[in-house]
């Protein structure tokens, strides 16, 4: 039988028809048959490669755990959490590992651990919060590593933590504990920002639920949170010179705590030591307390004379008390002395209790003109020692400031007019003052140094004066 071949034209076929030979051709064993993409074809064979390598791996070697982070290692032992995810992780241990340093002082040999734990507690109390706070830890890393304050990054990971709040705040939990933590995190971010109006709005909402908690004896058992609540404040109030709200004075326990383990402010000793002794009496109280702790670490150096609690109900203690007496904008005090050791006594707890060098993230300008200030209008002649000491003390908080002359001149009178030829000498005189010498006297030599030479470069006479 001959074999009769046709061929089809498609040289003059429009385009549907075309379309209906191609189908009819493709009828038949290709019926139902579906061609993925080459594309998806290549991803496929890839991941099955991947998940083939992987078993391979996973039969050879032990099954692999969560990496712990370097800076969080020894604290994850101690604290349980909710379930974070390794990125999770590393973003609080970037956070704790440089931006965390920047804010807080370690040198006072405090344990660093405790206070990591009491933090990492109130920042990831329950899941919600977590994410909170991993989202604000995340904005701080990207504002001190990456872009500053305008990193978009970082604006987009606080606009994600505003929703969280703002949900939480509309919700059954917005009084609870963990909402005061987001509440507290946001403030801190705007002190960091520099929007000191943002931060006000955030601490007014954050005032308003501790009344409606029923102040802030509500909060005793919860140290991390009550702890937060009045530093929160008090960096606000030093960096607006608004009144406090949240006074808190605990010194009585403060003393009972340092007697049991051995310590004693002795009240007496450092009253017989004082310069003035005919200044406020609430001032003067102070002014003996303040003296008092610097003389133990002077007296106990090595040993840890405050845990983590006593530590920083001292610190919320002495700045309440120095609040209440004065607040940095209310008008200015008829006595230029007790201004001399109000401000003086303040940027002393500050140096204690922040970062003061090149670390520091705020700087608390109203703390610094208010120093400035007093200084410039001068205390009179018979108060070389105490004018000294403010220099000092300045010239260390301002320890980076690119025009130093101002502090480096007074110290550099003071000096000679005191007859005082070496650093020794020097910090001797200083010591009739809240002074921690291994805290105060490395940096208190360097700027003593820097301030004894004339700009020209050679050793200045006046301090032979």
């Amino acid at each position: 039988m001959a074999q009769n071949f046709q061929f089809v034209d498609s040289t003059s076929v429009d385009k549907t028809t075309r379309k209906l030979i191609r189908s009819h051709v493709m009828k038949g064993k290709n019926a139902g048959r579906v061609l993925p993409r080459r594309s998806k074809l290549r991803t496929d064979r890839y991941q099955e490669r991947v998940l083939g390598d992987e078993r391979a791996l996973t039969q050879r070697q032990p099954p692999r755990t969560t990496r712990i982070p370097r800076n969080l290692g020894s604290v994850l032992l101690t604290i349980s959490l909710p379930p974070l995810s390794q990125q999770s992780l590393d973003i609080a241990d970037r956070y704790f590992g440089y931006v965390a340093e920047k804010m807080y002082p370690t040198r006072l040999g405090l344990p660093i651990n405790e206070a990591k734990a009491i933090y990492l507690k109130v920042m990831f109390f329950d899941s919600e919060t977590s994410q909170c706070s991993v989202s604000l830890m995340q904005a701080f890393n990207e504002f001190f590593l990456t872009h500053g304050r305008d990193s978009p990054t970082a604006l987009q990971y606080l606009g994600r933590t505003f929703g969280i709040v703002q949900q939480r705040l509309e919700s059954s939990k917005a009084l609870e504990d963990s909402t005061i933590g987001m509440i507290i995190s946001l403030i801190t971010q705007e002190y960091i920002r520099q929007q000191t109006q943002t931060a006000k709005l955030h601490l007014e909402g954050l005032k308003r639920i501790v009344n409606l908690r029923g102040g802030l004896k509500q909060f005793e058992s919860n140290p991390g949170v009550l702890y937060k609540i009045c530093k929160t404040e008090i960096t606000y109030c030093l960096e607006s010179g608004q009144p406090q709200t949240f006074y808190r004075n605990t010194m009585p326990q403060i003393n009972k705590a340092l007697e049991a383990n051995g310590f004693d402010l002795d009240r007496k000793k450092v009253i017989s030591t004082l310069l003035h002794k005919n200044i406020d009496p609430s001032l003067e109280d102070l002014l003996v307390d303040v003296c008092g702790v610097a003389r133990l670490f002077n007296e106990n150096k090595g040993q840890q004379i405050f845990d983590l609690v006593s530590f920083q109900e001292m610190n919320i203690t002495i700045f309440s008390r120095l609040l209440r007496f004065h607040h940095l904008s209310a008008p200015k005090r008829e006595s230029n002395i007790e201004a001399a050791y109000h401000i003086g006594m303040t940027l002393f707890m500050m140096i204690i209790s922040l970062q003061h060098d090149n670390r520091r993230i705020l700087d608390f300008p109203l703390v610094t003109s208010t120093l400035r200030n007093i200084l410039a209008e001068g205390l009179g002649d018979d108060e070389g020692e105490l004018t000294l000491w403010l220099s000092l003390l300045g010239a260390i908080w301002c320890l980076d400031d690119p025009d130093p002359s101002f502090f480096h001149t007074r110290i550099r009178m003071m000096t000679g007019r005191l007859g005082l030829g070496t650093w020794e000498e020097t910090e001797n005189c200083v010591r009739r003052f809240p002074w921690i010498n291994f805290l105060h006297g490395e940096m208190g030599e360097q700027v003593w140094g820097d301030a004894s030479w004339s700009p020209g470069g050679s050793w200045s006479p006046a301090i032979f004066e």
